[in-house]
């Protein structure tokens, strides 16, 4: 009886340092930038930051933002999807080769885990959600944002911790979260 008692301890103390062991890899895999091309995901999100200069601000905080959900977009709270778009509100200013860009821009960024951004009023930054899931904590969080000068530099760390950068494709965590 007492082997079993102690092969029984052993066991879950085996299983908990795997778990450990997990969970540590698994918050490590957050703070890592993979992509296959880090420079054709930095030109995506400067073109999509471009095309946003013309984008309205919406809501009460009258801030810009955007979500991808299966294939539906939301630009600012209004729900787009590919046979929508043409005439959807919030892209009024744009032409139709605009719009496209946008679409197709934001599907590609999905497709490298990135489904969703908002324009931050301070930094004058847009700040996009990479490797999201629903069930991440706020501490799990992590956002990319392109840097092009030193002002860029410094607004994104006053307001976070910096853990990648990547030729100016930057990945950080809230600075609330930093370690």
């Amino acid at each position: 009886m007492v082997i079993i008692q102690k092969l029984h301890k052993l066991s879950v103390t085996i299983i908990l340092l795997i778990l450990i062991s997990c969970s540590c890899t698994l918050k490590e895999a957050y703070d890592t930038i993979k992509f296959s091309d880090t420079q054709q995901v930095r030109d995506s999100i400067n073109k999509l930051n471009y095309l946003f200069l013309k984008l309205q601000r919406s809501g009460y905080a009258k801030q810009n933002n955007y979500g991808f959900l299966d294939d539906t977009l939301y630009i600012n709270e209004e729900k787009i999807t590919a046979y929508t778009i043409d005439t959807a509100k919030v892209l009024e200013k744009y032409n139709a080769n605009e719009k496209l860009e946008i679409y197709t821009i934001i599907r590609f960024l999905k497709k490298h885990d990135i489904i969703n951004a908002g324009l931050d009023m301070s930094a004058g930054l847009w700040f996009y959600g990479y490797r999201v899931a629903a069930e991440d904590d706020f501490n799990d969080y992590r956002f990319l944002t392109v840097i092009n000068n030193n002002s860029d530099s410094f607004a994104v760390s006053a307001l976070n911790n910096i853990i990648e950068n990547k030729d100016g494709l930057i990945l950080c965590q809230p600075s609330s979260t930093a370690q």
